[in-house]
Parts: C-alpha cells; sequence; structure tokens
C-alpha cells in the first residue's frame, strides 16, 4: 500500500515537472519569435531610413 502511495506521488511530480518543462519551451519559443520580430523590425526600419 506505502509502495502504491509512493509510486502515485513519483507520478504527479514527473507529470509536474513535465508540464514545468514544456511550459518553458513555449516562453522561450515565444521570447526567441518576439526578438526575431524585433529585429526583423530593426532591419526594416534602417532599410526605410537609408531610402529617404
Amino acid at each position: 500500500d506505502s509502495s502504491l502511495a509512493k509510486h502515485k506521488i513519483l507520478e504527479l511530480d514527473i507529470e509536474r515537472l513535465l508540464k514545468a518543462v514544456v511550459s518553458q519551451d513555449i516562453i522561450s519559443v515565444v521570447q526567441n519569435a518576439s526578438i526575431v520580430a524585433t529585429s526583423d523590425l530593426q532591419t526594416e526600419l534602417e532599410r526605410l531610413l537609408k531610402r529617404n
């Protein structure tokens, strides 16, 4: 019985860790995307300024 309880606790811990890792990955993807978007905007702005 106690080993079953330990197993369940372990299962929940693993699940929690996986969720944390996944949300961390999502955050990093979003951050990278916004960095790319920002640098694209910067490049576009510089290009427009040179043209005028």
